[in-house]
């Protein structure tokens, strides 16, 4: 499964202009018939695909969502865990450098969200100036950009090919 940023468009719209300049903001502007997608769209609307390359795997657009589902609690609560430490016999020593090392690695894995969102976006920075010189030159009255998972239409597993 790989990430893919797909689009819509209000129907009334210069799909010519928009392509000439997604491919400016390097973007694809094809059309797409994907059933499951088009039964949810208002009649009209038109879908496009934008991903260039394979999939739109480690995208930034949406990170702050995927982030958020994927951090563990900031206080997290190890009275489970602990219990069964306790049962294997670990000296209460031995759980205090477990419960310190495991409440650091979350903070940790917080301030690296942090930094991670919080730093510079080209990608998205890109998305803004495509959307705007679309809007801007009136040649649609709207977009709506969304990032899903999908099968792969090839055997490639993006994830293996990103390390």
């Amino acid at each position: 499964m790989c990430h893919y940023i797909t689009a819509t468009m209000a129907p009334n719209s210069d799909e010519s202009a928009v392509r000439r300049l997604a491919k400016a903001s390097l973007l694809k502007w094809e059309p797409l018939d994907n059933p499951g997608v088009m039964t949810q769209l208002r009649s009209g609307v038109r879908y496009f695909l934008t991903t260039r390359g394979m999939c739109d795997c480690g995208t930034e657009i949406g990170v702050s969502v995927r982030t958020a589902r994927t951090l563990p609690p900031r206080d997290p609560d190890l009275s489970r865990e602990i219990k069964k430490l306790k049962k294997k016999g670990w000296t209460d020593a031995k759980i205090d450098r477990w419960i310190e090392q495991t409440k650091a690695d979350v903070a940790k894995k917080h301030m690296d969200s942090e930094t991670r969102l919080c730093g510079p976006h080209p990608e998205v920075d890109r998305w803004i100036q495509f959307v705007s010189s679309v809007l801007a030159g009136n040649y649609t009255d709207w977009i709506g950009i969304l990032v899903h998972w999908s099968k792969l239409a090839n055997s490639f597993n993006c994830e293996a090919i990103a390390k």
